[in-house]
């Protein structure tokens, strides 16, 4: 699921022309050491950090809630696809690109809903993320 997101979002990103998300910190003011600090605490964020607060709020709490007042009771392989496409629209709707990011945001729901287990959601939004850094990091290096 995290392969296919990526790769969702990398066709999008094209298709609209824009440029994939870069890194903030990486050309930072400061020593050398201090970049390289502040770029592995962005990696760390948008690796674990990131993918755990957003599968949270919007798989965990949101696509249940939307399902049900008792969202804690709510088994997450029975909430319906409304939900789920809700889920991933308020998800894009805070990543900064709606329109790349909403498809991403169904496959995590998909991810959870398939077993009900929200690690499977986390972790396929952390596989996404360390490729779109990858992908970032291979278009940072100068051609030879």
């Amino acid at each position: 699921m995290g392969l296919g997101a990526f790769l969702l979002v990398t066709a999008l990103e094209r298709a609209m022309a824009t440029a994939p998300s870069a890194m903030s910190l990486w050309g930072g003011v400061g020593t050398d050491e201090g970049r390289t600090i502040l770029w592995i605490v962005e990696v760390v964020t948008i690796l674990v950090a990131i993918p755990i607060a957003c599968e949270l709020a919007f798989r965990g709490y949101l696509l249940r809630r939307l399902t049900s007042r008792s969202f804690v009771t709510v088994d997450p392989r029975k909430t319906g696809w409304i939900a789920l496409l809700i889920s991933a629209c308020a998800f894009a709707a805070v990543s900064g690109s709606f329109s790349t990011m909403w498809p991403a945001g169904l496959l995590y729901g998909i991810a959870y809903r398939r077993r009900g287990c929200l690690g499977d959601a986390i972790v396929a939004h952390g596989v996404g993320n360390l490729l779109s850094v990858a992908l970032t990091v291979l278009m940072a290096i100068p051609p030879r």
